[in-house]
């Protein structure tokens, strides 16, 4: 049980990670073409 706790935690961690990475990653691809 604690295993399987540990990843669920694990895969909401990734998953929030995941989101704000795009989130970045979509920022940054803005910054780029207006700079072109």
């Amino acid at each position: 049980h604690n295993k399987d706790a540990k990843s669920v935690t694990w895969n909401k961690l990734v998953e929030s990670f995941t989101q704000e990475f795009s989130r970045f990653y979509m920022r940054l691809s803005d910054y780029k073409t207006e700079d072109l």
